[in-house]
């Protein structure tokens, strides 16, 4: 469905399995099952949601294995599954070493702060990698196109990303305490810093989506690599400065 474009089915059915999932989870919690009543909205809108997409969709699974298409997709998923796993691995030692080094509020400051800032960007990735990477895909061939619509994107992106970035910077001290309370106001200066970063999310987010859709995952996984062993060897040579130079690391 992703591949074709066909949005609304994943939608309705998104809506109405997180909106029946919600009553029930509500429900039980009301009614005193406790941390039961989460459970419950997990379970609900994962089998509801699946459910409703396998009777609209056109394909149906079957019980069968196919050696030649596992043989062909492969590479190319293979690549993708380690360098998730290294951004994932690098991510959480960057955690680590922030906790171990500094003190559990210093960490809860600096996460809070990527958290937020992740709000927009994770909107962003999502929705690239959603839509786009189906779009890419199916005008590969065509180079001339690709560039064309690859600029275009970044362009509508980037007038609607980099206002929301300046202006999460400007106003990131009154919308940490109206948001999160006075006690979260440390954070405020690191998420004016990685909101810099946030300002060129789109540009990485797109080309890396061309990439995979002109099915360069090697050249992805080469990124990744590098991007996290540079991150972490920076981490080591500033860790005794501060809690802010460590946020300019993402920049």
């Amino acid at each position: 469905m992703t591949k074709k474009l066909h949005f609304k089915v994943q939608s309705v059915a998104k809506i109405i399995s997180i909106s029946v999932a919600g009553t029930i989870s509500i429900s039980m919690a009301y009614l005193g099952y406790g941390v039961w009543s989460l459970v419950a909205h997990s379970l609900t809108a994962s089998i509801l949601n699946m459910t409703m997409i396998l009777y609209k969709s056109t394909w149906k699974p079957k019980c069968s294995f196919s050696y030649e298409s596992f043989k062909s997709l492969l590479p190319f998923s293979l690549r993708l599954v380690i360098a998730g796993q290294i951004n994932s691995i690098g991510a959480n030692i960057q955690k680590l070493l922030i906790g171990k080094h500094f003190s559990p509020s210093i960490l809860g400051y600096s996460s809070r702060a990527s958290q937020t800032n992740g709000i927009i960007s994770n909107v962003i990735n999502r929705s690239v990698n959603r839509v786009f990477f189906s779009v890419f895909s199916s005008i590969k061939d065509d180079k001339e196109r690709l560039i064309r619509g690859t600029r275009r994107l970044m362009k509508n992106l980037a007038f609607i990303n980099t206002p929301i970035m300046i202006g999460m910077i400007t106003v990131a001290k009154p919308m940490t305490i109206v948001v999160f309370t006075s006690k979260w106001l440390p954070s405020a200066p690191l998420l004016q810093i990685v909101c810099i970063l946030g300002i060129f999310v789109p540009f990485y987010t797109i080309n890396n989506t061309v990439l995979i859709a002109l099915g360069h995952t090697k050249v992805n996984l080469h990124i990744t690599s590098f991007s996290t062993i540079s991150t972490l060897s920076i981490l080591y040579f500033t860790i005794d400065i501060s809690i802010q130079a460590l946020s300019l690391i993402h920049i």
